[in-house]
């Protein structure tokens, strides 16, 4: 039971469902059916301090929406601005998901040359284009002084039968106001979901739901009224989540900071 809690709590693991989120998960929800559904685009902006379930939050609807039999079918596409070697990058890494298997565009593609096949892509229409759904994670990386890629990716969404969703993902919540120019700013529009730093009840809650599963390994650590695994008794757990949520309400740190108790004993 050591190992598998450890692995439990390591940071990387993706449990069916995230405690403490339902209401934002509800709202990013209902953005992507309406949106997908309606066949039209959108930009929705979360924000909201590490470690407070942003990303995880969006991969868990995602997923959920691939699973659904009475959802359109949809491309999901993944950028993140730390993991791009700049931000132009993320024209290539979008073409490269959007362009057909047997084009130029499936292999590597210089920005530029992605930039003016994703500019051709959106303003063709085409019937039986599926709806494309965009996380770009780390928002704060992709700032350039030209501001054109953060442009370009918020305007998309507005060209008729583009088809373009954008969950933009920042830690910042005042990014838009204090670093985008105006017109970028219209386009992203009012769309906006805050993920606020966990309280120690709900990182309380959220151990014992990774450690639940240690007992139960098909239990989904959704429940509200989840068991405390002896591993930690309650006084440990809530010492845990005390001290987390008087410096940053971090859920990774509380994680972490449960496996390395366990590395201890």
């Amino acid at each position: 039971p050591f190992e598998r809690a450890k692995a439990l709590l390591h940071v990387s693991a993706t449990p069916e469902a995230l405690p403490c989120r339902e209401e934002q998960r509800e709202q990013i929800r209902s953005f992507l059916e309406d949106s997908i559904l309606g066949r039209s685009g959108g930009c929705l902006y979360i924000h909201g301090v590490p470690g407070t379930g942003k990303t995880a939050t969006v991969h868990s609807v995602v997923r959920e929406l691939q699973n659904d039999e009475d959802m359109d079918g949809f491309t999901f596409v993944e950028i993140n601005g730390m993991k791009i070697s700049e931000p132009m990058a993320a024209f290539s890494h979008l073409w490269q998901a959007l362009a057909p298997a047997n084009s130029l565009g499936s292999r590597k593609t210089s920005p530029k040359a992605a930039l003016a096949a994703l500019e051709n892509h959106f303003a063709n229409p085409d019937p039986a284009r599926k709806t494309t759904v965009v996380l770009v994670d780390e928002l704060d990386q992709m700032l350039t002084k030209r501001q054109d890629v953060l442009y370009n990716f918020f305007n998309w969404p507005h060209v008729a039968h583009s088809r373009l969703v954008v969950l933009a993902v920042a830690n910042t919540m005042d990014l838009p106001e204090r670093e985008l120019s105006g017109k970028i700013r219209s386009r992203l529009g009012t769309n906006r979901i805050p993920f606020q730093p966990y309280t120690w009840t709900e990182l309380k809650r959220i151990l014992e739901a990774r450690l639940s599963l240690v007992a139960d390994p098909n239990a989904t650590g959704g429940s509200s009224t989840i068991p405390v695994v002896p591993l930690f008794d309650d006084v440990a757990l809530q010492k845990i989540a005390k001290s987390v949520a008087g410096i940053s309400g971090d859920a990774r740190k509380a994680l972490d900071v449960a496996r390395r108790t366990l590395d201890r004993v």
